[in-house]
């Protein structure tokens, strides 16, 4: 059974457990936050259907780096709505016009993540940006079944270890799914992500209604986020914030992570997307600061889909030599911080503000934010008139 093989590889998925015939395991939070498995020994027939099903104990990566491409929506309403070049809006789009599905992480109205299905154009809104804290995939893999048997299209993207744990409870091939993985550095814990928002209510004295870690309003594509709050709104960049810089460090990530195999140039996915930093040293004649997606193309099915969408798309061939320049976890997982030992073994002992002290303070210079005032453009009119 799965409980003896749980381990720091466990990337909580919920495969085991959608999976189980007897419906014998449930997924609890451990003391971090983090969702387990749990076997209810009395119901467990030892079928092995869990320990079959889990990905880390699979060889399912690609054999080859896939094609890599720079690519950004040409259209700038979606490009600015997007956390980086609009690539995954893109995808949801044509998959939507061929009457199909769509899964991503959203955040609930007590801003919980979790993965819903979105089968309009208007419910992407919901999809859209990076949420950094780990979504709940629920019963998202056998809804998806359902709807592959069915005949429709399903697009799911997540990180890789969830696109892995859809593809190990599926256990074979469909014509109609397409999965987007994402380029993950790691995932903080949803009680980590509760008590940080319960501060920030707190010490705002307002609720919040929407939280956007990569608003492009004021600062466009970079690392600025924008809260909205029940009667203002407040802008900040990341590494300004507790809770945004832990995670830019490392600190706050789930303990698979810093051994994550999908951390590498051969994905999962039959696309992967994500941010490509660095575009203005490998390809500075397509940057622009609304944002460029790094795309890589890892399947045939995943070539076919992006041939499709190329008329809604600016792109440009692109290399992995480049690409792993600025995206490190195309090539290895983030090392594990000392201070990962003990940041959440208090979680529950201190007050956060105290917790944040401890453990999650920004302690940046002056310079240092003088600089992250400075708008990117900005920066590269200065550092050429350097030269």
């Amino acid at each position: 059974m799965i409980n003896n093989y749980i381990t720091v590889q466990c990337t909580g998925c919920r495969a085991c457990e959608q999976k189980c015939p007897k419906h014998c395991i449930e997924m609890k939070d451990n003391q971090e936050g983090f969702l387990y498995p749990h076997v209810d020994i009395k119901q467990c027939n030892n079928c092995g259907f869990c320990v079959k099903t889990c990905h880390q104990l699979a060889e399912n990566l690609a054999k080859e780096v896939g094609e890599v491409y720079a690519a950004r929506a040409k259209d700038d309403e979606i490009l600015l709505k997007s956390s980086s070049g609009g690539m995954f809006t893109i995808l949801a789009q044509y998959a939507l016009r061929n009457e199909g599905i769509v899964y991503g992480c959203a955040f609930d109205k007590n801003m919980v993540a979790r993965h819903v299905m979105v089968d309009s154009l208007k419910g992407l809104d919901r999809l859209r940006g990076s949420k950094y804290v780990q979504s709940d995939t629920a019963d998202t893999f056998g809804q998806a079944k359902q709807f592959l048997n069915k005949g429709m299209m399903v697009l799911y993207s997540g990180t890789p270890c969830q696109i892995a744990g859809l593809k190990s409870y599926l256990g074979r091939e469909y014509e109609n799914l397409l999965t987007a993985d994402l380029i993950c550095h790691g995932v903080p814990s949803q009680k980590l992500f509760n008590k940080y928002i319960t501060w920030f209510e707190k010490k705002t004295g307002q609720r919040i209604i929407k939280f956007d870690f990569r608003s492009k309003d004021k600062n466009k594509w970079g690392l600025m986020y924008k809260v909205q709050l029940s009667n203002s709104e407040k802008y900040k960049m990341g590494f300004l914030d507790p809770y945004y810089k832990s995670f830019l460090e490392g600190k706050t990530y789930r303990e698979c992570c810093y051994h994550c195999k999908y951390a590498t140039a051969v994905r999962i996915g039959d696309i992967t997307i994500a941010d490509y930093w660095g575009i203005e040293k490998q390809h500075p004649e397509f940057y622009t600061d609304k944002g460029v997606s790094l795309i890589l193309i890892n399947t045939q099915k995943g070539r076919q889909v992006f041939d499709k969408i190329k008329a809604d798309i600016l792109y440009l061939k692109s290399t992995v030599e480049q690409a792993v320049l600025q995206n490190e976890n195309l090539r290895k997982p983030v090392r594990r911080p000392v201070v990962r030992d003990s940041i959440y073994n208090e979680i529950d002992n201190l007050e956060f503000s105290s917790y944040i002290n401890k453990y999650l303070s920004v302690g940046l210079q002056p310079m240092t934010r003088i600089k992250a005032a400075v708008p990117y453009k900005v920066k590269l009119v200065i550092k050429k008139i350097l030269r």
